[in-house]
């Protein structure tokens, strides 16, 4: 059996990873597909494909957007290259996130006809329906020309992004199978629970960058202003000892200076550690301040359940949002504008 896992994020290669010792798939030939700034254990892999130091995408004009994707289109095409022995394989299964990426949509549509696929829980994704009516038009066109020119081709999709609804894809393996798209297809994705007793007396801000893109830089900074505002209102706030804030790994780099101006001291955490890795570890916040974040799912569903109960999470959400009842859900307390 051949396994062929792209991770092209920390945190993706660290669920696949797991994912491997669930399945017990630990002595099958595992490929893992990656950029060289990740980190893996050798010995869950027979063969590691790393092109490109990262595969994040920081563009903030259009230009820097179309040079983000010939950069990626690049490296992929060289890992296509190194997957070619492997293009005639009976027995080959793709574990992936979703099928808008140049470098998964080429290998799932036409790589191998005897291709079965994984779909692997990436963020929020497989918890709304998400389609390609989601994607900007042009920046999709540009993938497509761009992926055709290099060699590349994709295809344009149907159905949900995951690329859960075709028939090739036998599972999705998700935190919270009863609450994600496709429930018939949705398995347990086992997390090792851990228990924090000593929280520590500080917020947690994760950023969530990506969003500018869609409501506009004024409505984005108007959102992060009243998330501040609102941790100012805490009770304890004068005796909190520190308030972290975590970019997201995509997206503009945040304005630091304004943050700074209306909370001093913000400890802005640079790491490609994933921050449920970096939370338990490290962190330990009390408070946890943020939008539709996945990674606050993420932190919420490593503790146990009486680590849940000591714990704060406040999410900014939209009165319509898609994700709403999932945070509902789970408890976290919904701020609205």
């Amino acid at each position: 059996m051949i396994n062929i896992f792209v991770g092209i994020a920390q945190n993706q290669v660290d669920i696949h990873q797991n994912l491997i010792k669930q399945l017990g798939k630990e002595n099958e030939y595992n490929i893992l597909v990656t950029s060289e700034l990740i980190t893996y254990d050798n010995e869950m892999f027979q063969k590691v494909i790393s092109s490109g130091r990262s595969f994040n995408n920081n563009a903030t004009t259009n230009i820097e957007r179309l040079e983000s994707i010939i950069y990626k289109t690049r490296h992929y095409k060289k890992i296509v290259k190194q997957l070619y022995d492997y293009k005639k394989v009976k027995d080959i299964t793709l574990y992936f996130c979703y099928i808008e990426d140049i470098l998964t949509n080429h290998l799932f549509f036409y790589f191998n006809k005897n291709i079965k696929a994984i779909v692997v829980e990436d963020g929020t994704l497989n918890y709304y329906n998400h389609t390609i009516k989601n994607i900007s038009k042009l920046t999709f066109t540009l993938k497509t020309l761009i992926a055709y020119l290099y060699g590349v081709k994709i295809k344009k999709y149907k159905g949900h992004s995951s690329g859960v609804d075709y028939d090739k894809v036998e599972c999705q393996y998700v935190r919270l199978p009863n609450s994600a798209i496709s429930v018939k297809k949705s398995k347990q994705l086992e997390i090792e629970k851990v228990e924090v007793n000593n929280f520590s007396n500080s917020v947690l801000i994760i950023g969530q960058e990506p969003l500018e893109d869609h409501i506009g830089e004024n409505e984005y900074y108007r959102q992060i202003v009243y998330l501040l505002t609102k941790i100012k209102e805490l009770k304890g706030y004068n005796s909190l000892d520190k308030i972290y804030y975590k970019p997201h790994r995509n997206g503009k780099n945040i304005n630091r200076e304004l943050l700074n101006s209306i909370i001093k001291n913000i400890v802005f955490l640079d790491s490609n550690t994933p921050l449920e890795n970096m939370y338990i570890n490290e962190l330990k916040s009390k408070y946890i301040f943020g939008f539709k974040s996945s990674a606050a799912i993420n932190i919420y569903m490593r503790l146990t359940e009486e680590s849940r109960r000591k714990l704060k999470f406040n999410m900014l959400l939209t009165k319509d949002d898609a994700l709403k009842a999932l945070f509902v859900k789970l408890n976290f307390n919904i701020l609205h504008l």
